[in-house]
């Protein structure tokens, strides 16, 4: 009996002992890599069943299990996203919330906001992202590396030098051009030349900030809310830094959500309500 319970006191001592040594390991690549609190990934996503398993495994490759929280918005999928994406939590550190219809990426990602603001502290790191594999999860340090040295909103650009679009169908590119001009003309004073990309890092303390000044902070149902999150952004003027997005628009293998009719009638009547607002 006595020798059981050497056994099983020296059991617990080396526990103790790897749970502090996997303590300062985590501690040293934080310091590593400058990340002052937790990295939470949003992910917007409706009917991603064919690529987003590979995505969160991708992530889960650049980031360490302790050092993040995937937030995984099912936007009314109907084609197994929402048990693909269920699975992936039983190995990685994933949080499912599911719209049971189908609201658009401006419900899901005002869904995703409004958690990590209610969930996370100022410090921690919110990370946006496109769920379709056209973000490279290997920019998300070099992104919140950007915040750790000062900036409080960093945009994965395709228009600041060595970004690019790969694969991107001509009329998407003409509307995101068409959009950047208007809004830079009728928002003078934006400090970014990217207003539409999904790819961004945000420090969640100026997402709070934002959430007292704008109620609601996001209007826009479709495509349009990330130009609108931007401009409602900028209006708090945070220091916002943009690095340069290689959009890997060919390693998409869902289908296009975009409705270019709606989606241009949604900016004009964000920039409608915008003015009303006279933030500008």
């Amino acid at each position: 009996m006595q020798k059981e319970k050497q056994f099983e006191n020296l059991f617990i001592n080396l526990r103790v002992k790897e749970k502090r040594r996997e303590s300062v390991e985590l501690a040293d690549e934080i310091l590593r890599h400058g990340i002052e609190g937790m990295i939470i990934i949003l992910l917007p996503a409706y009917n991603e069943a064919s690529g987003i398993e590979k995505l969160l495994s991708r992530i889960g490759e650049v980031l360490n299990y302790n050092e993040y929280q995937a937030v995984v918005i099912n936007d009314g999928s109907t084609n197994g996203t929402k048990e693909i994406i269920a699975k992936c939590s039983e190995r990685q550190p994933i949080t499912l919330l599911n719209h049971r219809v189908n609201l658009g990426l401006g419900k899901a990602m005002e869904t995703g906001i409004l958690y990590t603001c209610s969930h996370f502290k100022g410090n921690d790191i919110l990370v946006t992202m496109d769920a379709d594999n056209t973000h490279d999860p290997q920019m998300i340090k070099q992104m919140v590396q950007k915040v750790d040295n000062g900036a409080d909103m960093v945009i994965g650009s395709r228009f600041v030098e060595k970004g690019a679009e790969i694969g991107v169908p001509p009329y998407r590119r003409l509307l995101s051009r068409a959009v950047k001009i208007l809004l830079r003309v009728t928002f003078p004073g934006v400090k970014a030349r990217d207003y539409t990309s999904g790819y961004r890092v945000y420090r969640v303390s100026l997402l709070k900030k934002a959430l007292k000044v704008h109620s609601p902070l996001i209007k826009s149902r479709g495509f349009a809310v990330m130009a609108e999150l931007l401009l409602k952004l900028n209006h708090l003027k945070p220091v916002i830094v943009e690095v340069p997005l290689v959009l890997h628009y060919n390693h998409k293998v869902s289908e296009s959500k975009i409705k270019i009719l709606s989606t241009v009638i949604e900016y004009g009547k964000m920039i409608v309500d915008l003015k009303r607002e006279k933030i500008y």
